[in-house]
């Protein structure tokens, strides 16, 4: 008979402890998500890069999960940890700002130099509600699905969109007052 197939959560238990099939098994399951995560937001050599230090962060701090919480969401804040590094470190900091600028419409804060936007971002950011908080992080952090959004808020699809598109415009109305 098989055994069952262990949780996320007591995969990380395990890999506090040095189990380095736990860590593999854990690395297949989440390397094309981490992948397709930092490939949405940056060159791909880049991405490589930063899946290989992320995974190397979740064994080095395997001992600091704390499994109240899932597993995905503490895996996904490393890597999107790793990637604010990264932006600041400054190495992608032009085809971030880009990026940003292009996906989230902002394109006409050009006055803006790329430490201001991303401080400006993050200061707004923080004051949303925790709904809005969520909904954009699922969306443009993990890359959920409306559907996926949806599913977590367990509402409509065109509730989640509708829920998605209001935190966006939110954001937007703070950071034009503060221009």
């Amino acid at each position: 008979m098989n055994e069952p197939e262990k949780s996320d959560e007591e995969l990380l238990g395990l890999i506090a402890v040095d189990d380095w099939p736990a860590f593999h098994q854990l690395y297949q399951r989440y390397r094309g998500r981490v992948h397709a995560f930092y490939r949405r937001r940056i060159a791909s050599d880049i991405a490589e890069d930063l899946v290989q230090r992320c995974f190397m962060r979740i064994y080095e701090k395997a001992q600091a999960f704390n499994d109240s919480y899932p597993a995905s969401v503490w895996i996904f804040s490393l890597a999107r940890n790793l990637l604010i590094d990264e932006y600041r470190k400054g190495a992608s900091e032009n085809r971030l700002l880009q990026q940003y600028r292009d996906e989230s419409e902002f394109a006409n804060q050009n006055e803006f130099e790329g430490d201001q936007l991303w401080q400006i971002f993050q200061e707004h950011f923080e004051e949303l509600d925790e709904k809005q908080k969520n909904v954009l992080n699922w969306r443009y952090q993990e890359g959920f699905s409306f559907a996926e959004i949806a599913q977590r808020l367990q509402v409509s699809e065109a509730n989640a969109r509708q829920l998605v598109s209001r935190a966006v415009r939110n954001l937007r109305q703070r950071i034009h007052h503060e221009s």
